[in-house]
């Protein structure tokens, strides 16, 4: 996947099959926010300045592009990517779009 659907994808990948993904949709008169929120292995302290980087991945199969192209697409639109990480705990990630481009 080379769009935000990979944020999702990933999520279900990190979680245990018990596990719970949340997917969140936010909208203020500035901006669309989407969250999404896995119960997964986090993300380690020595990967979080590396993740969005092309080609880096941790998964066994990984290309290590999708988080890369999530980013571009977004800051394409104007809008940022963060996340928010805790080990063993899980990760959100957080879409931020302004809805008037013209405003910029």
């Amino acid at each position: 996947m080379t769009d935000p659907s990979n944020l999702v994808a990933n999520a279900i990948q990190a979680s245990s099959k018990d596990g719970e993904v949340l997917v969140k949709t936010r909208r203020s008169d500035a901006e669309a926010l989407l969250e999404v929120t896995d119960q997964g292995y986090g993300i380690s302290e020595e990967d979080r300045e590396k993740i969005f980087q092309p080609f880096f991945s941790t998964k066994k199969q990984g290309t290590g592009l999708g988080l890369a192209n999530v980013k571009r697409i977004v800051e394409a639109q104007g809008g940022k990517v963060a996340f928010h990480a805790n080990k063993n705990k899980g990760t959100t990630f957080v879409i931020t779009v302004p809805l008037d481009r013209q405003k910029q």
